[in-house]
């Protein structure tokens, strides 16, 4: 399952790879990608994870989640 987030906050190659490597570590989450161009992050997950908790791990990282 595919899951988009629109992440207001991020300034730099480093803030990219934060956010990444944060939904990385959620369970269930297979892969993860973010573009402070495009203000976004996409990540490729098991059906059982939730929206709510990978805007979670990116708010507790810093950032917001719109």
């Amino acid at each position: 399952m595919k899951i988009e987030l629109a992440v207001d906050g991020m300034t730099c190659p480093g803030c990219e790879q934060t956010i990444r490597k944060v939904l990385l570590s959620v369970p269930g989450v297979k892969s993860a990608n973010a573009s402070r161009v495009s203000k976004s992050a996409s990540v490729e997950a098991d059906a059982a994870v939730k929206k709510e908790t990978l805007a979670l791990a990116i708010r507790k990282a810093g950032y917001k989640v719109l």
